[in-house]
């Protein structure tokens, strides 16, 4: 295998994991995440991440060989097996990769400003099979209390992105966001335990928001940007 400098870049830039939405199909040896705000095409980032169109369609089954369709969300760009068999051929490269991933870890966890802006993504079915989010926060049998803002501070402060509403009375945070979007998205219909004018997901289905903050742009404008990413 010749000498791949863009898997330093993979290492060192990329999240460990998704920070968005992703397909439940993708191989599940994913060490390393590309998260899609749609700022570049399909085909820039297998070329800068040396990614075949085989390996890329491998490992995001989503996405076809002419790099259709290509979504808003998180896609694989390196795979444990991938980067096992770099260490193998080069094998000086490891000592120097364990310091990029540590450093990048600790940029990752560290906490961003605090968000002033939550966005709405959304109403998700969970099933048997698939869980939406990663921590449960509120206790067995619900918060009897609940609402957004002290769920959503609970996830931001505990270094999570994403906060969720489940059946009413649950939070749960999480660092990604599995499953699929509920067919209908009023099906998200209970009000929140604590505050009956807002939306709490519903039975089976949970809603879920993303933490952003203002950034400045290079023009001097001021935006909305995802808050964890930019530590990718």
């Amino acid at each position: 295998m010749k000498f791949q400098p863009a898997l330093f870049a993979v290492i060192a830039i990329a999240s460990n994991f998704p920070m968005r939405e992703f397909d439940p199909k993708t191989v599940k040896s994913c060490i390393a995440w590309y998260d899609n705000y749609m700022e570049d095409s399909c085909k820039n980032i297998r070329s800068y991440y040396s990614i075949t169109p085989e390996e890329f369609t491998a490992w995001n089954p989503s996405v076809n060989l002419d790099c259709e369709p290509w979504w808003p969300v998180s896609y694989c760009i390196l795979t444990r097996e991938k980067w096992d068999d770099y260490n193998r051929t080069h094998p000086t490269a490891t000592i120097a990769a364990t310091t990029i991933i540590a450093t990048s870890s600790a940029i990752t966890s560290a906490l961003q400003p605090s968000p002033t802006a939550w966005v709405d993504r959304g109403c998700y079915a969970e099933g048997a099979s698939v869980t939406v989010m990663q921590q449960r926060m509120s206790p067995e049998g619900g918060d009897p209390r609940l609402s957004l803002p002290p769920c959503r501070d609970s996830c931001y402060r505990a270094g999570f992105p994403y906060a969720g509403f489940k059946n009413g009375n649950e939070c749960w945070c999480s660092r990604y966001v599995a499953g699929e979007w509920a067919k209908n998205s009023a099906e998200c219909n209970l009000p929140c335990s604590g505050d009956s004018r807002t939306i709490c997901g519903g039975k089976d289905r949970i809603n879920v928001y993303e933490a952003a903050y203002l950034g400045v742009t290079s023009a001097g404008k001021v935006q909305a940007t995802n808050t964890m990413s930019n530590g990718a």
